[in-house]
């Protein structure tokens, strides 16, 4: 008797066809988080973060790096611990294309223009 071939995903128990996170897509994914050990220091972050928000003062923070590197997990990871601690309202904003010569000013005004902000 021959052996019923079953796929990977079956196999696995997955419950789609490729094995990609994306927590800007899927909810599920946002509660993934695979800390590297030279990765930013989550917990400073937060506290940092929740100091700025509960004294109502701007935060800033900027994560940059490769793609592909975790940048988009953290900030999920981060959303995560301050949601479940703070009462917030988190605006997702891509970074608008740019020139090399742009500058912080300019900068600004297109992620506040990309937010329906004046």
């Amino acid at each position: 008797m021959s052996e019923k071939k079953i796929s990977p995903s079956e196999r696995f128990g997955l419950r789609r066809d490729n094995y990609l996170l994306d927590p800007r897509t899927n909810e599920e994914d946002r509660g993934f988080y695979a800390r590297r050990p030279d990765s930013v220091q989550l917990d400073k972050q937060i506290t940092d973060l929740e100091g700025d928000l509960e004294t109502k003062t701007s935060p800033k923070k900027l994560y940059w790096g490769v793609i592909g590197g975790g940048k988009t997990h953290t900030l999920y990871k981060i959303l995560e611990e301050l949601a479940a601690r703070l009462d917030i309202e988190v605006v997702f904003v891509e970074c608008p294309v740019t020139k090399k010569t742009l500058t912080f000013t300019e900068l600004y005004r297109k992620v506040l223009d990309a937010m329906g902000m004046d």
